[in-house]
């Protein structure tokens, strides 16, 4: 028969174990979502500046910038990438760190950001946005 000193340490023990096993996962769960918005956020900033380089005049898509401005689209280590299509889904420009891979195109496309999971062209797991612009 147990004591009861020994029955009280062992269910206080259980207590502490679970109360700091849940505050870990509360704090994962915090930690991750806000570590998501920041970096939604980051992506948001950077493809809008992108778009804003971006001209369509008589469906030829030019650019005012050179790729060699971009330095994050062009390196071999993690290369960032970028894909635009017409609204019809025909590709009018990529990154040069794409080669000749696609990016994942939404099935429809709002003025409004999409985020999404996606496996990108380097077989890792990565995080992209999709929207209109005009």
């Amino acid at each position: 028969m147990r004591s009861l000193r020994a029955l009280l340490v062992i269910r206080t023990a259980q207590l502490l174990a679970s109360t700091l096993s849940l505050a870990a996962i509360a704090i994962y769960v915090l930690m991750r979502a806000s570590l998501m918005s920041e970096f939604d956020a980051a992506l948001l900033v950077e493809a809008r500046s992108l778009s804003s380089h971006v001209e369509e005049s008589d469906q030829k898509v030019s650019f005012e910038f050179e790729v060699s401005q971009l330095p994050d689209y062009a390196r071999k280590d993690h290369p960032h990438y970028f894909q635009i299509w017409t609204d019809e889904g025909q590709v009018k420009a990529r990154s040069q760190s794409l080669g000749h891979k696609n990016l994942m195109r939404p099935r429809e496309l709002t003025d409004f950001p999409v985020y999404s999971v996606a496996t990108l062209p380097n077989e890792l797991a990565g995080r992209q946005i999709a929207f209109q612009f005009t």
